[in-house]
């Protein structure tokens, strides 16, 4: 399944809306940026999560108000909850204490920022969330191929199919695939015409079966005797 195109999205949490509204507008002024939600505790953010939205970058205050007292520990559950969610997020802590840095590199935090004028801090934000957005461009899936092919034959553990390589030279390829990516298509068999779809992104691949009935497949396949009207190319297997 497709993933709509991710939106350049910052989250700030934070409990001072004044000092988190300021942080905001210069964070807009320095960088692009689509979108910056200021949220106040661990719910608010976990609301974001639940709501389908895929962010990548974060600015948490560590010291957090809960029933009108600040809490570190609010701020460490804040960091703790988006690992949970985004485990490649790329986090920064904020607090005015710098005594707190290590509790909050240990709950998951990338950096730390000691607070202050945060004018002084825009480049370390900056930095943040150019960096969230390459991770991002590598962790989604881009379509490289889509590929025609025939189901030859199957057992409880594999399909076997013959895909158009070259739909001018009629050359097909055999090729087996694990039956668990057939699931999807409502009944495996033979002669059966399906396209596989293959997606990429960094270091992984993946294959996604579908049904394909309107390809003209049949119109250089003879089904009668198959072997009389493909050319092959070496068998391979390509786990997903």
């Amino acid at each position: 399944m497709s993933r709509t195109k991710l939106k350049k999205q910052l989250i700030i949490t934070e409990d001072d809306s004044d000092y988190a509204t300021g942080l905001a507008e210069d964070i807009q002024k320095e960088t692009p940026i689509d979108e910056i939600k200021i949220t106040a505790n661990k719910d608010e953010v976990e609301e974001i999560f639940s709501s389908n939205s895929v962010v990548r970058a974060f600015i948490v205050d560590l010291e957090l108000k809960i029933k009108g007292k600040k809490t570190i520990q609010e701020g460490l559950q804040v960091i703790k909850t988006i690992r949970k969610y985004e485990p490649r997020a790329k986090i920064i802590a904020h607090s005015g204490h710098s005594n707190q840095e290590a509790k909050a590199l240990e709950a998951g935090a990338d950096d730390f920022v000691e607070k202050g004028n945060y004018q002084h801090n825009l480049k370390e934000f900056k930095d943040l969330i150019e960096a969230s957005w390459v991770q991002s461009k590598q962790d989604q899936w881009k379509r490289i191929e889509s590929i025609p092919c025939i189901i030859t034959n199957h057992n409880d553990d594999f399909v076997f199919v013959d895909c158009l390589i070259d739909s001018q030279k009629k050359t097909v390829e055999e090729k087996t695939y694990p039956r668990i990516l057939f699931e999807g298509i409502g009944g495996i068999k033979v002669n059966r015409i399906v396209e596989i779809q293959v997606y990429q992104k960094k270091g992984a691949i993946k294959y996604q079966i579908s049904e394909n009935s309107t390809h003209n497949f049949r119109n250089f396949y003879n089904f009668d005797d198959p072997d009389s009207s493909k050319l092959y190319g070496s068998p391979i297997f390509e786990p997903e």
